[in-house]
């Protein structure tokens, strides 16, 4: 594992769904047992050995730059402010400076509230040698239609992805966690300051090159 292990938390999404409680606080802000998620996401990934992490930040930004710049989480934050959204995979290009050549490290949404062993899906990345690795995890066959699911092969790569299926055409239980751990390759399937999303965009073209792997999440 990398000895300067580094991870983007997403941080740009407006939570219009969980409105009110989002017109005033930013959804990674929203209290769980009474501590932020982002709190607890930066301290899982401090536990795995990460010491910088970097979000793309835009709705109500400043309440979480003021909160994670000077924290007591052992984690150097830094971050960008988006003037205006870039898709998933646009806003992790723009952080592509942080980052260091050559190197894996991990994204993970900022409202993503999870036991994953990430350590674990590093050492599977690592050994595949796949430029994506998803954190996938199984769900009970009636609520597939509800998530983006995923198709593996008997290795664990995935071979297709199927959009909120209906039950009778769903191929998989297994879905997308939003969790990632990617090459610094990756940045060569997104181009700069262009709307781009991983689902539309980026992982269609590493699937035609079976360069998606996966890891299970209990």
């Amino acid at each position: 594992m990398s000895k300067n292990l580094k991870a983007m938390v997403m941080a740009a999404g407006m939570g219009s769904r969980l409105e009110p409680i989002t017109l005033k606080l930013p959804k990674p802000l929203i209290p769980v047992m009474n501590r932020p998620l982002m709190d607890i996401i930066l301290s899982q990934l401090h536990n795995i050995g990460v010491n910088e992490v970097i979000s793309n930040t835009y709705y109500l930004a400043n309440q979480i730059i003021d909160r994670y710049k000077s924290n007591k989480l052992g984690i150097k934050f830094n971050y960008i402010k988006e003037t205006e959204l870039s898709g998933t995979a646009g806003g992790v290009k723009k952080c592509q400076f942080f980052f260091d050549e050559g190197e894996d490290f991990i994204v993970i949404s900022g409202d993503v509230l999870t036991t994953a062993d990430i350590k674990e899906g590093i050492e599977i990345h690592k050994k595949s040698g796949a430029i994506a690795t998803i954190g996938v995890k199984q769900v009970p066959h009636e609520l597939v239609s509800h998530f983006g699911v995923v198709v593996t092969d008997e290795k664990g790569y995935i071979t297709e992805f199927q959009e909120k299926p209906p039950l009778e055409e769903a191929k998989s239980n297994l879905i997308n966690t939003g969790i990632y751990i990617f090459n610094y390759k990756i940045f060569d399937y997104i181009p700069e300051n262009t709307f781009y999303d991983f689902a539309k965009n980026v992982f269609p073209k590493l699937l035609t090159e079976g360069q998606i792997n996966t890891f299970k999440i209990a």
